[in-house]
């Protein structure tokens, strides 16, 4: 199955879930990044009883994401790779 993908602002996203993050669980810290890594064994529990659930994945990829922001690595960064 195939979902329809609409295009987005990729930088904007990342400020908008940076923003978010930094407000709901406070700055990034030195070892901030242990509960990211937590909460996405947690998900990957749950895609491994429902592998075919795109909320899950996505959960992952929006998770991974904040695990970089938290590890320090900033949006300019996150844009530019190619």
């Amino acid at each position: 199955m195939w979902l329809e993908v609409k295009a987005f602002d990729l930088f904007s996203f990342l400020t908008d879930s940076q923003d978010w993050s930094k407000k709901t669980f406070g700055p990034p810290r030195k070892d901030s990044w242990k509960g990211v890594i937590a909460h996405i064994e947690e998900e990957l529990e749950e895609i491994r009883k429902e592998p075919y659930d795109i909320e899950e994945w996505m959960d992952v990829v929006i998770l991974g994401l904040d695990g970089a922001y938290r590890s320090g690595i900033t949006t300019s960064i996150h844009t530019s790779i190619s």
